[in-house]
């Protein structure tokens, strides 16, 4: 009966979530023209449910010349009916395949049909006449462009670009046949306007981007060919800056296509490059900033101003307000805004808001208030206020919705859906199933600990197998291979106690990449490997198994001093005395062995061979066959008992199942024994472990003032840069005074 009804309740919820509209994406492209209006084109994706009957964006707050005009919208090729009176009341069918704008009280809606049940992209074209006003300092706006209602975007979008000033008299049709209207689908949207990551950083400016042309392509996007054909058919836009460029008129233009296109494709490569279509919004000269919602408003290396949410849905009722001031000349609005200054826009955009008018170093740290001037209320305050809203609202709305689904799930099926999204994974890679993985009774990987680790990390990220196991891995062997021997020495009381003999490290200065380390370094991302490059220059080594113990064995050995005796209390002291030597080592270990790894690049035979082992390692007295060759190998055992995390589970299993072990090797006798030399190894082992976190973390007073007062400095001049208009993270309050928003969704 449980079981019924907890099924009862998930086919409940499902039938719910799938009779849900949804917008999986609102990515809008914003072209202004030069006199002030905004020619706008969204494309939606959208999953439309059984109910409702029309989609909606609301235009309300629009002052005085500012109009909702040439609305279109079309899905699939196909442009719906434009109606000129658009009747709410109609039935669902008989708005599919049409739209209009509704004129309500408060200002003009954008209606079309949802159509069918189903997935839907629409395309949603208007233009918004003296968007851009001017006022006497500079031009600019303060509009919202999208408010989430019923659904809210999963990925919002918002695109600015600016038409060139020049000579050409840009008409509609020319603007309309610019390329980012031109999109179809969610790829060509992103081809056009998301720059690659390598190309993301900038200093603020932004520099001249021509959107039709591509890498290894003429101006048109078609590649230059010495053929008897025009590249392509150009819009009425592009000819004219075609023969202004090339400094003949339009009809001689003409002529040279129709006649020869070869000396065309000479004119060329031969004379100067065509002027771009759409301007450099470049700051200083464009300030923006941005209102109503979580995420960011960025001059893009683009060439324009790109806003996006970074809360996944947006919640309903959040805006994208965008206000944008700009440098006299770019613009030559048609209309002067209701105020005589930007800077009064600014104040009642700034009001409630975490943008602030005032120098941050003059200590007053207030922000505008709505008619002007400073507000009193502390920064902190406000910050407070938004922070118990955001709290409130989720606890009221979000987190029990997903507390009770949650709850359901994890108490019925939580460890179920865990291991079987781990099988899953670890079948993808291994190629079998995890419970007919075959045991591997040889130390894997060749035996090489390093490589070993990284590939476990891989395997098992949540198990915490970090750089202490390592190094106790490390420890092990080095007390195996002599180069760590327990003798004795007489004490001032002359008493005997047991100490550590360090015997001279090999000197070593590689820095070349052993195959060990290439093999670690292919399981990186790129900018891991590189970052890893940088530390491992630091002490000029490239870390791999060799390396590493060597590291470890010096540190040993110059800690021990001139008698090369060593106490677990003398390494803390040299270590402590002496981290700034230390440190470049720990930090580049750290980074070598704590970074993630790529699950996808994990070797598929290595990756068998080290969970074969811990396979074998964890049942270790449950296997029942014993041979002398596997008895000879039980150094090992231990060694990568340590790596893995299960070595007091195995010294136990070795105990228990073969007791004459013991008898076989004096250090093994000490490791498997519980007296005061099995104590001196562990307090050595976990010496070193302490003292190297110790180091890694160490820093002098004079580096702790500096860095703080870096990152002070760091935080004034981005709180400067944004509060002037320099782009970055939108405020999720203020933004008054905007046109424009009221809703946009599905009724």
């Amino acid at each position: 009966m449980r079981r019924l009804i907890t099924l009862l309740a998930f086919v409940l919820c499902a039938a719910a979530s799938f009779a849900q509209h949804t917008l999986e994406y609102m990515l809008m492209n914003v072209v202004l023209d030069t006199n002030g209006d905004a020619y706008v084109q969204e494309f939606r994706q959208m999953h439309i449910a059984p109910y409702g009957t029309e989609n909606y964006i609301s235009f309300y707050n629009l002052p005085e010349g500012m109009e909702l005009k040439n609305v279109s919208v079309q899905e699939d090729g196909e442009f719906y009916t434009y109606d000129k009176y658009w009747d709410m009341s109609r039935s669902r069918a008989e708005k599919t395949f049409h739209c209009g704008i509704n004129y309500s009280d408060q200002g003009p809606e954008l209606c079309w049909g949802l159509g069918k049940e189903g997935d839907h992209s629409y395309l949603v074209r208007y233009v918004i006449t003296n968007l851009v006003r001017s006022y006497e300092e500079s031009d600019g706006f303060n509009h919202s462009f999208y408010e989430a209602a019923s659904p809210a975007a999963n990925d919002a979008f918002v695109v600015i670009h600016a038409l060139k000033r020049d000579s050409v008299q840009y008409k509609p049709e020319d603007i309309w046949n610019l390329p980012y209207f031109k999109i179809t689908n969610l790829d060509e949207w992103v081809d056009l306007n998301i720059v690659s990551d390598e190309n993301d950083a900038t200093d603020g400016t932004v520099d001249a981007y021509d959107p039709t042309r591509q890498k290894g392509m003429n101006p048109w996007g078609k590649p230059v060919e010495d053929n008897d054909s025009p590249p392509q058919l150009f819009s009425l836009l592009q000819l004219r800056q075609m023969a202004d460029s090339l400094g003949i008129s339009l009809d001689s233009l003409a002529t040279v296509l129709q006649e020869n296109p070869r000396r065309f494709n000479r004119l060329l490569d031969n004379e100067k490059t065509v002027e771009l279509q759409l301007d450099t919004l470049r700051h200083p000269a464009v300030k923006a900033w941005a209102f109503g919602y979580n995420g960011y408003l960025d001059f893009y290396p683009n060439g324009a101003l790109r806003a996006m949410n970074d809360s996944l849905p947006m919640y309903s009722g959040e805006s994208m307000i965008i206000m944008v001031e700009f440098e006299k000349g770019m613009f030559n609005p048609a209309m002067k805004g209701e105020v005589s200054k930007f800077e009064t826009v600014k104040e009642r955009a700034f009001f409630d808001s975490d943008y602030s008018l005032d120098d941050e170093e003059d200590g007053t740290d207030k922000r505008a208030s709505f008619l002007g001037g400073d507000s009193d209320t502390p920064m902190w305050m406000n910050w407070l206020v938004n922070i118990l809203a955001a709290l409130f609202l989720g606890a009221l709305i979000i987190l029990p919705i997903w507390g009770v689904i949650h709850f359901i799930r994890r108490l019925f099926w939580g460890k179920q859906i865990d291991q079987k999204k781990w099988d899953k994974n670890m079948t993808k890679l291994l190629g079998v199933k995890v419970e007919n993985l075959p045991y591997y009774r040889d130390p894997p990987a060749g035996g090489r600990l390093t490589f070993s680790q990284r590939i476990l990390a891989g395997l098992r990220p949540t198990d915490g197998v970090g750089i202490s196991h390592l190094i106790e891995a490390f420890m092990m062997r080095m007390l195996y291979k002599g180069s760590i021997q327990i003798t004795t020495e007489t004490t001032e009381d002359g008493k005997l106690r047991d100490v550590f003999l360090i015997t001279k490290p090999e000197e070593i200065n590689n820095a070349e990449a052993h195959e060990d380390h290439a093999k670690i370094m292919g399981l990186y991302h790129k900018s891991m490997q590189d970052v890893i490059d940088r530390k491992e220059n630091g002490i000029h080594v490239k870390i791999d198994d060799e390396n590493l113990e060597n590291l470890l064995h010096k540190l040993l050995y110059l800690a021990a001093g001139e008698d090369h005796l060593l106490q677990p209390d003398e390494l803390k002291a040299f270590i402590e005395a002496n981290p700034l030597k230390i440190r470049p080592y720990a930090q580049a270990v750290n980074y070598l062995v704590n970074a993630s790894v790529n699950q996808k690049l994990l070797p598929k035979e290595e990756s068998k061979q080290v969970y074969g082992f811990h396979k074998f390692l964890k049942d270790f007295t449950l296997v029942n066959e014993r041979e002398m060759t596997e008895v000879s190998l039980w150094k090992e055992y231990l060694v990568f008992a340590s790596l893995y995390g299960l070595g007091d589970q195995v010294r136990k299993g070795m105990k228990k199942i073969a007791p004459d072990i013991m008898q076989l090797d004096k250090i093994t006798s000490m490791l498997l024994a519980s007296g005061a030399s099995a104590v001196m190894v562990g307090s050595l082992i976990s010496t070193m472990q302490k003292s190297y976190r110790y180091a890694q973390m160490y820093k002098t007073a004079d580096e702790i003032k500096i860095e703080r007062a870096a990152a002070r400095a760091a935080a004034r001049a981005a709180r400067t840069y944004r509060s002037s208009g320099g782009g970055g993270r939108s405020s999720y309050s203020g933004g008054g005074g905007h046109s424009g928003g009221g809703g946009s969704g599905v009724r």
